[in-house]
């Protein structure tokens, strides 16, 4: 098992802006995520009702396991408030509020329009989120205290879990 070699969050928190670590974690989530989805997209995956018209897909909850995989083994004391799973609060400040498969009618219709969206709040105050459409490659990114952002990442191969970092080229004119 891999030892956590994140500091705690407050180490590195600036005033008045959140730990650059949380929005590289955002980041680094809903471009995997994107990658989960378009890797199944008009594939034919399992689709379930979970509600009256609400619709539950495969896609949905591998996204929704993976996520809660990373967030458990970098903030192992961050709790998850995500779509499918059902899961209890503990009650800690920072809670990762997600939906692994945003548009999952469009998704199990073979529509080409669905992201990834996740947000952390501390102590119910946003802080990060990132959205990411994988069909466009759009990734939209926002902090506190800082510009929001619209980038197109090359794809989750151009993270380096290294160096935490993202490399991402300028939006172009379709």
């Amino acid at each position: 098992m891999i030892a956590n070699t994140f500091p705690p969050a407050s180490a590195k928190a600036t005033a008045g802006k959140p730990d650059p670590e949380f929005l590289a974690t955002a980041i680094e989530a809903v471009v995997r995520a994107g990658d989960l989805q378009m890797a199944k997209f008009g594939t034919g995956v399992r689709v379930e009702k979970k509600g009256v018209i609400d619709l539950v897909t495969e896609v949905d909850l591998e996204v929704e396991k993976m996520f809660r995989a990373l967030v458990a083994e970098r903030f192992p004391d961050h709790d998850v408030l995500a779509e499918e799973m059902d899961i209890a609060s503990s009650g800690a400040r920072h809670r990762w509020v997600f939906d692994p498969l945003d548009g999952t009618t469009n998704f199990a219709h073979g529509v080409p329009i669905f992201c990834a969206s996740l947000a952390l709040e501390i102590d119910g105050v946003p802080e990060v989120a990132a959205v990411y459409d994988p069909n466009r490659k759009e990734l939209f990114t926002a902090a506190r205290g800082s510009r929001r952002r619209r980038t197109r990442p090359c794809s989750s191969r151009c993270w380096s879990p290294a160096s935490r970092t993202t490399f991402t080229r300028r939006p172009t004119s379709s």
